[in-house]
């Protein structure tokens, strides 16, 4: 392939966006992606939710698609906010696991990082965060291929699997 060009022109004031484009000389086979989302509290609940509490964050950040209204944020530093999250709906081989968060930045200056963290019973992953921009964006922690313990997925690791936010400096 020499060139690939997806266009949408959006009408004004609106996003255009592509998901799941794959490029690859050899094709993945039957599969399919499933998305996820927060389910209960994980193990830590340090981020303060837009309830004025840090009880329950997983309702705070469930909505699919977000609504930008129900949100978490760190007010401190090197703070965690985990998640459980449903459970995988088949079984099978798992290629990859993508964590994606929506986030912006509150202030003027940027006062905390935001790192992701993946968790699983037999380790911890704590990924580089993005940069944040003052308007609400959708920002991926990157595919891993392995599991925090460097295996492939499981899906054990995957029913088990916490996710979450830090404002740890990594």
């Amino acid at each position: 392939m020499d060139i690939l060009r997806l266009t949408s022109p959006p009408p004004q004031g609106s996003i255009a966006t592509f998901d799941s484009v794959v490029i690859s000389d050899e094709w993945l086979g039957d599969c399919h992606v499933d998305y996820l989302v927060p389910d209960g509290s994980g193990d830590t609940n340090e981020w303060l939710g837009s309830d004025g509490n840090s009880v329950d964050n997983y309702l705070l950040v469930n909505e699919v698609p977000p609504s930008g209204v129900q949100f978490v944020e760190a007010d401190g530093e090197d703070l965690l906010d985990l998640y459980t999250v449903t459970n995988l709906p088949a079984s099978g081989e798992i290629l990859a696991v993508e964590q994606v968060i929506s986030a912006w930045k509150a202030g003027p200056n940027p006062q905390f990082p935001l790192n992701y963290v993946l968790k699983t019973p037999g380790g911890t992953a704590k990924l580089e965060g993005p940069d944040l921009i003052a308007t609400m964006q959708n920002y991926t922690g990157g595919i891993k291929l392995l599991n925090p313990e460097g295996n492939p997925w499981s899906v054990a690791d995957i029913n088990s699997l916490q996710i979450g936010v830090t404002s740890e400096a990594l």
